[in-house]
């Protein structure tokens, strides 16, 4: 069961009515949450529809005329720049994990959304993907990808995603044979590097991130205290039977100004965190 549409529209409809609602929805390519013909929906990516059409050509999932008119092309998350309007709610469905930068990511949704507006999230759950041997993101991943700028995965991010893929969908997990799977080798640590380091030379777009339901609870947590977040959990389900991902219902934290609240001397202490941090893994690695 990869993904569940229904499912996802079931929990938005328990917070707000579609019906009614300003909607834009992150990502959506040939799969909107709910149909823009019938609901006032517009949409974010990163290239126009055509562009997209033509990115995915090859690639016979996608149905181009299913592709949705994109509103808003941008291939940044400085959304605060280009988007004019505002919104009750916004839906990123399978985007999170792609997002090199989520501290900015965050902040610009925020600022797009009205106050006391919502942002639903479906996540895939590690535990039931191909990232299955790989670790969980911190909150020092995250400091360190803002304060360094990341626009695009790095060539660490795409080494992670040949070294540790392993061929996992969530029925291989929800039946057990998983640990058959993961114990085969995968791609071998030479020929992955090779491949990170020709893909990090252009955009190449893989899970920068990876989570479980219990590791984004206290990433978000740590990311707001920081001021990369400004949000609540309103509700959160965890995958259900057979399925890949978690559902998050955030609340905007309207206390929090529009992008800029916390300043540049927050940004400078957590980019002199990572720097300490990094000392002290390289201090322990000599010592140890």
């Amino acid at each position: 069961m990869h993904p569940n549409p229904r499912r996802r529209q079931e929990i938005i409809c328990e917070h707000v009515s579609p019906a009614a609602a300003r909607m834009v929805e992150i990502g959506a390519l040939n799969g909107p949450t709910f149909a823009p013909a019938e609901h006032n929906v517009r949409f974010i990516d990163y290239a126009t529809r055509e562009q997209l059409i033509q990115d995915t050509a090859a690639n016979p999932a996608v149905d181009p005329a299913r592709i949705v008119h994109v509103h808003y092309a941008t291939p940044s998350t400085n959304y605060a720049d280009i988007v004019p309007d505002r919104f009750d709610i916004a839906i990123a469905n399978h985007v999170i994990e792609h997002i090199p930068d989520l501290a900015s990511w965050f902040t610009n949704i925020h600022a797009i959304l009205d106050d006391g507006g919502l942002f639903f999230l479906s996540v895939p759950d590690k535990r039931y993907t191909f990232d299955y041997l790989k670790r969980e993101t911190n909150i020092v991943d995250v400091v360190r990808a803002h304060t360094e700028g990341y626009t695009k995965p790095t060539a660490a991010m795409l080494f992670e995603h040949y070294y540790y893929r392993r061929p996992l969908e969530a029925a291989h997990c929800w039946s057990g044979e998983h640990e058959a799977i993961v114990a085969q080798p995968g791609m071998s640590i030479t020929d992955a590097w090779q491949n990170a380091i020709r893909s990090a030379q252009v955009y190449t777009s893989t899970h920068c991130h990876m989570f479980t339901k219990d590791s984004f609870v206290g990433l978000l947590g740590e990311m707001k205290q920081l001021g990369f977040a400004p949000f609540d959990i309103a509700d959160i389900r965890d995958v259900d039977p057979g399925a890949n991902e978690f559902h998050v219902v955030l609340k905007r934290d309207d206390s929090v100004d529009r992008i800029g609240r916390f300043g540049a001397f927050k940004v400078l202490a957590v980019g002199y965190l990572v720097t300490a941090l990094d000392g002290f893994e390289a201090a322990f690695a000599i010592f140890s």
